[in-house]
């Protein structure tokens, strides 16, 4: 990275952050954000009632929206803890190979969205969107994290450094071809120090010796 991509990377980091979502009317922003996404990619059709089917994840569920300019929503993520009442949407809806340990010590990342025009903003808000996730994971103290990715989606994602694996076959599931996958933690922050030092230091991981 050179000198003049190293500070225009500095400015677009001070324009953006990341916000729990915690009251009501922040809960009807997220959902409206994530599913006008939806809607624009052909995820999901105007009159299909996916809202309500992620709506009953909702309690056991940690929603997360990055923000432009601290005030405008313009992305969101969602992480939905395994639980023994209705499980993970990954676990319910796929043909899975297991390959963790611990099934209270696992989440899914999911309703992972970017507003159109800030998609090719040097991935600056899906960088927060992952900080984020990397920070509540931690402190679960979980032991890997699943997600159902459009096969676009898993290739940016491993293409910043999150080295997913494919656990299922891919199928066409909510719109698009798309692929179970799964990430551990174990040795996870030497991975990605050694494949994106930047994105490492990022999310406050120190650079492996």
């Amino acid at each position: 990275m050179n000198k003049i991509q190293k500070i225009r990377l500095f400015f677009y980091l001070k324009l953006f952050s990341n916000k729990l979502v915690k009251t009501p009317r922040g809960k009807k922003v997220f959902t409206s954000l994530w599913h006008a996404a939806w809607l624009e990619k052909k995820y999901a059709e105007k009159n299909e009632p996916i809202i309500k089917k992620y709506e009953k994840y909702d309690r056991f569920s940690t929603d997360l929206l990055v923000n432009f300019l601290w005030f405008f929503p313009i992305g969101t993520m969602r992480i939905i803890q395994n639980n023994e009442e209705i499980g993970l949407p990954v676990l319910n809806d796929f043909r899975i190979k297991k390959v963790w340990e611990n099934d209270t010590r696992i989440s899914e990342v999911t309703l992972l969205t970017v507003k159109k025009r800030f998609r090719n903003t040097l991935n600056i808000p899906l960088f927060f969107l992952m900080k984020g996730l990397y920070r509540i994971s931690k402190e679960r103290k979980n032991e890997g994290l699943l997600v159902a990715a459009d096969k676009r989606l898993l290739f940016v994602l491993k293409r910043i450094g999150l080295p997913f694996e494919a656990i299922g076959p891919g199928v066409f599931y909510e719109g698009s071809i798309t692929i179970p996958a799964y990430i551990s933690f174990s040795g996870l922050e030497e991975k990605i120090s050694r494949k994106n030092p930047w994105f490492a230091r990022f999310l406050s991981i120190k650079k492996s010796r």
